[in-house]
Order: C-alpha cells, then structure tokens, then sequence
C-alpha cells in the first residue's frame, strides 16, 4: 500500500489548489506535530508571496523537525498569486489497489 498526502490550500480568499506528495509512514508521524499547530492557529500558514517578517510558516511552525518537508508538500496557488495563506485540510490518502 502506498500513501500520499493531500494538502488542500487557501491562495486568494476561496480559491483553492491541491498538493498530493507521496509521503512514508515515518514521515507521517513527523508532519503530526505540524498539522496539530496548525489546527490549532485556525489553518493560517502564510508562505511564499504571502510571507513577510512578522508572518509567515517559517516563524510559526519552522522549529518543528518536519517543517522543511511539510513546506515543500504545501500547494504553490498560482502563477500570479504564488503562496498560501490558509491550509483548509490535510488528508493522508492510502491506494489500497492499483488498477492501471
């Protein structure tokens, strides 16, 4: 079985992009702590172009060990608003069979 990681992300007040990464069972336990801070600053995970020096995921989450590789997993928007500011769900996804 393999799992992925499905981000679902806020780049422009409602309109929203998706991110599925492959993601390892260890890796999983690692983003957990990430997630949890998360929720719990009702989803606001400012980065890229929506990043400044009083705001931004690297100030609120950068000390959790995962930090970098959740990041990375985060959806990009798009190309005339790159970055998120709000993180709407995180989904661990299992195919449990592959058909093609």
């Amino acid at each position: 079985m393999e799992n992925y990681l499905l981000i679902k992300a806020d780049y422009n007040d409602g309109d929203y992009d998706l991110c599925m990464t492959s993601i390892t069972d260890n890796e999983i336990e690692l983003i957990r702590p990430i997630v949890a801070a998360i929720k719990a600053n009702n989803g606001h995970y400012y980065n890229r172009e929506f990043a400044d020096s009083s705001c931004s995921a690297k100030i609120s989450y950068g000390h959790f060990e995962g930090f970098e590789f959740f990041d990375e997993c985060t959806p990009l928007g798009e190309s005339e608003c790159p970055g998120i500011h709000t993180i709407k769900s995180v989904q661990i996804i299992t195919i449990l069979e592959q058909l093609l």
